[in-house]
């Protein structure tokens, strides 16, 4: 049977992969989509089997109704989870519909916790790792901004959400003390650099050459 997907947007907080999780500590929201890879049964018992995935990398709980039925899907290492799915109904895509997805604390090797300002790495790629915000903008006009990265390897991905417009998504590379990604909206590319300060603090430096060269900049502080 064809797979049946479907996609929730919410914003997308910080994880990281192959952790000890602690779900007494939610951290922030995650994007969660669940493929419905078969089904089966008969009148009055219906069966199918699914995979819940997260935009999270690990340590995550995607929250959902099945026939207006809550489930919950627990995913601790890594980004999915296998699921065995049962309905008095035949399951199909309208028998789904998400709540929330949310991301929650974990431990390195270090037993650090991360997620949060305090347990983020001050050195290393890491140090990008979690929520950013404060104001940004280009001459008088300024606005907040929001930013959800979670970081694997020397990749950062997430969400960033302003004032203007609709959030974005995050797909960034991080190269020593800098991070660059890329928004691509229409015939418009805007390119995101941001930079290492101190500890808690990084700049903000958006660039798009639409209709001559344009500087957004800003300073963001680590929540």
């Amino acid at each position: 049977m064809r797979h049946l997907i479907l996609v929730i947007a919410v914003t997308l907080s910080p994880a990281v992969a192959l952790a000890e999780c602690d779900f007494d500590k939610p951290v922030g929201s995650c994007r969660a989509s669940i493929s419905i890879d078969s089904t089966s049964g008969s009148k009055g018992s219906y069966s199918a089997e699914a995979t819940v995935r997260s935009s999270a990398s690990s340590c995550s709980k995607v929250e959902y109704f099945l026939d207006n039925t809550p489930q919950t899907t627990v995913i601790k290492n890594g980004s999915s989870e296998d699921e065995s799915l049962f309905g008095t109904k035949p399951i199909t895509k309208k028998s789904v519909q998400f709540k929330k997805c949310t991301q929650y604390a974990s431990k390195d090797s270090a037993g650090k916790k991360s997620g949060g300002g305090e347990a983020a790495d001050s050195g290393g790629p890491r140090y990008f790792q979690g929520r950013w915000t404060g104001s940004i903008g280009w001459g008088f006009a300024r606005g907040p901004i929001t930013l959800d990265i979670a970081v694997n390897g020397n990749h950062g991905n997430g969400i960033s959400a302003s004032s203007v417009g609709e959030p974005q998504r995050i797909d960034g590379t991080i190269s020593g003390t800098r991070m660059t990604y890329r928004h691509i909206n229409e015939d418009e590319t805007t390119t995101v650099v941001l930079t290492k300060l101190s500890d808690n603090t990084l700049s903000y430096d958006a660039s798009s050459a639409q209709g001559g060269m344009i500087h957004v900049t800003g300073k963001l502080t680590r929540q």
